[in-house]
């Protein structure tokens, strides 16, 4: 009889570590758990937000500041009273920000080429 109980046990026991070894979730879950450990929160501030705002929002507000301090300059140096110079104003802060904007995509696209070199290099 103790034979038998024996035999059983180990059968159990056996059987218990195959499962335990094939179960995937435990392997997911040492992982994560290791992932976990690393994780370290930053703070958060304005100096890591500034940093962290694309290029290409950076060059569509300063293209917007260039071509309204170029709009200016052509106001106060060239007197026309008509109507349609502040549509010219208009045009040129506009077009200092698709300049910008392609200017800060442009860098933007340069630094994730130099990145992708570094990581694969």
């Amino acid at each position: 009889m103790s034979n038998q109980n024996d035999e059983i046990e180990r059968l159990k026991r056996l059987r218990d570590r195959q499962i335990r070894l094939r179960d995937p979730k435990a392997k997911d879950n040492a992982v994560q758990h290791k992932i976990a450990q690393r994780y370290k929160p930053q703070k958060l501030t304005l100096a890591t937000v500034i940093e962290n705002i694309p290029g290409k929002w950076w060059g569509m507000l300063f293209g917007a500041i260039v071509g309204l301090i170029i709009a200016i300059a052509i106001n106060v140096l060239v007197d026309f009273p008509s109507s349609w110079m502040e549509w010219i104003a208009y045009l040129l802060v506009l077009i200092g920000i698709v300049m910008g904007r392609f200017l800060g995509a442009a860098m933007d696209w340069a630094d994730e080429d130099h990145d992708a070199l570094v990581k694969r290099g």
